[in-house]
């Protein structure tokens, strides 16, 4: 599912852990790839080819808010040759590993 904009850039990540907790599961990626994902999926909304966090970090006044989520298909166009084929691999194996699992709860409060 989609994230709101409601959450602050950094409140994405905690909210991506607490729907693991929701629905039973825990992430089989380190932590710090789960981060190097957000940090490729959520993009500047005025340049798609800036990373969000690049935005926030040149700015810190910038609207933690304002950033433009992009679906990993759509953020390949962007992205290094090898982070895509990391990221891939790893999003391939968590989505065959979780096949069985036949509902998915995602909670936003």
């Amino acid at each position: 599912g989609k994230i709101p904009n409601s959450l602050t850039y950094d409140e994405v990540y905690q909210a991506w852990m607490d729907n693991y907790d929701i629905n039973g599961m825990s992430p089989s990626a380190p932590a710090v790839m789960l981060q190097a994902i957000i940090g490729e999926m959520y993009r500047d909304p005025k340049d798609p080819s800036r990373q969000f966090s690049k935005v926030i970090g040149a700015n810190p006044k910038a609207d933690p808010r304002s950033y433009h989520a992009m679906s990993m298909n759509a953020v390949s166009a962007y992205s290094s040759e090898s982070f895509r084929k990391s990221c891939f691999s790893k999003i391939a194996a968590i989505c065959s590993s979780r096949r069985e699992s036949t509902s998915f709860r995602i909670s936003f409060s």
